[in-house]
């Protein structure tokens, strides 16, 4: 589960019209940083689901979400302007699930990813039941 961070700042200051660009960008990173059987989707205004099938391996999910985190950090040119987003990201690992819920799987990422917002944003965190 992956939330932007400042995004609402860029669409305050810039317009909705350089959010977009933005969030195009975040969709090109995403798909650039992920295989190409994994999925990424929108579900809110800044935040993507990030399914990564078969993959339960916790050191590559972290250098995978770091690696996300140091480039939406970078600055993103819009028109002249310079916009800053940083993004909190939370997982889970479907192997720690008896049968597939995906209700509770979101719920759980949510609150990793909240877990990240809480310990100062722009990190990673494992859902800890």
């Amino acid at each position: 589960h992956l939330d932007l961070d400042k995004f609402k700042a860029v669409n305050d200051t810039f317009g909705h019209a350089a959010g977009d660009h933005v969030l195009r960008h975040v969709a090109q990173v995403l798909i650039e940083e992920l295989r190409s059987g994994d999925m990424v989707a929108r579900i809110g205004g800044d935040e993507f689901l990030l399914v990564l099938p078969g993959l339960q391996d916790k050191a590559r999910l972290e250098g995978i979400a770091q690696r996300i985190i140091t480039r939406l950090a970078a600055p993103v040119a819009y028109r002249g302007a310079t916009c800053r987003i940083g993004c909190s990201i939370g997982t889970v690992l479907s192997g720690h699930y008896p049968t597939v819920d995906t209700a509770r799987m979101i719920a759980d990422s949510d609150a990793a990813l909240y877990a990240a917002k809480r310990d100062g944003r722009a990190c990673h965190r494992f859902f800890q039941p």
